[in-house]
Formats: C-alpha cells, sequence, structure tokens
C-alpha cells in the first residue's frame, strides 16, 4: 500500500478596488489517498481511494451564505494498463513497436460547491494527460464531481540501438456516466 498525502494552506488577499467582491481569507486544504499498486513488466493495475477535506476561514463574505464554509468529499479511482511489444521492420530498418492499451475509471462523489469561494480554481484544457486525472479543475477551491471511464491506446515506434522513440501515436475516448 502507498499513501499519498497533499496539503495546502494559502491566504488570499485581494485588492478591493479593482474586484466587485471583497472576499479575503485562508483556506486548508487535505488530501490523503492511499493506493494499492500492482505492477510488472507488462501491466499494472492502480487502485486509489482519495479523501478531499477543505476549511475556509473568510472574511468580506456578503455573497456567500458563511464565513466558515467547509467541504468533505471522496473519490475512488481504477488505472489499469498493458505493455505489449514485438519487433518490427520498415524499410528495411529493425525497429520496436508498443501497443499500450489503458482503462481509467473513475468516481468522485457529487457536491453542491457554490458556497464556497473561487479564488484560484479553473478548468483544464483538453489534453491527453487530462483524460486520466481525477479533478478536471486546476486549484483547491472546485472538485469536479463525476463517474467516467476512459479508454486509451498508445503505439510506440522504437530504435531499439538508441531507446528513442520515432513515432508515437495515441488516441483515447473519456466516456461519462452523466452530465
Amino acid at each position: 500500500l502507498a499513501l499519498d498525502w497533499a496539503s495546502d494552506v494559502t491566504v488570499f488577499d485581494r485588492d478591493a478596488s479593482v474586484l466587485t467582491d471583497d472576499i479575503r481569507g485562508q483556506r486548508i486544504h487535505l488530501q490523503p489517498a492511499l493506493t494499492a499498486p500492482l505492477e510488472t513488466s507488462w501491466g499494472y493495475l492502480r487502485p486509489r481511494v482519495r479523501f478531499y477535506e477543505t476549511a475556509y476561514s473568510l472574511s468580506g463574505v456578503d455573497t456567500l451564505p458563511s464565513d466558515t464554509p467547509t467541504r468533505s468529499l471522496w473519490g475512488a479511482n481504477l488505472d489499469s494498463g498493458l505493455f505489449l511489444e514485438r519487433p518490427f521492420t520498415f524499410a528495411g530498418r529493425q525497429l520496436l513497436q508498443t501497443l499500450e492499451p489503458r482503462i481509467f475509471l473513475n468516481h468522485v462523489e457529487q457536491e453542491e460547491q457554490f458556497d464556497l469561494p473561487d479564488f484560484d480554481s479553473g478548468r483544464l484544457t483538453s489534453s491527453w494527460d487530462t483524460l486520466f486525472r481525477e479533478n478536471r479543475f486546476t486549484g483547491y477551491d472546485r472538485i469536479g464531481d463525476e463517474q467516467s471511464g476512459t479508454l486509451g491506446l498508445t503505439s510506440r515506434f522504437v530504435d531499439p540501438q538508441r531507446g528513442d522513440d520515432l513515432l508515437t501515436l495515441r488516441a483515447a475516448q473519456k466516456f461519462h456516466r452523466r452530465d
């Protein structure tokens, strides 16, 4: 088992003369996770359970129902993949071709977060890496509820002498159980 612990303490102070609200305060975010990685040379299976705890102490909260809002929720995911390879000849050149299927299942419970300030969160730009992330937001003010599965496939053409990737092809699709 592997214990992963992320924690963050941040103080937000803003210039009220340039903003429409005057919310200031502190945020404490704790994010422990427990993973049971099962890894071999030909594949991996990584189940993970994560807990999210966030607490605020705010001032200038005219637009929010509380000056000490909190959020507690959990998430779980399963990341798995295989590494398959074979010799491959192209234009008389010996190469190594890999085929790397990957499945990522993610569940984060849903909780309304309208009563929390949004100091530093934003949606991530869509990319290969974001398809396999636990949270679709940056920062700690928003945790995206999600029930999804991602299927991905990577194929690499590798020079076996130098170990350089000459070509990498990737395709993936994310499926959501609900909006």
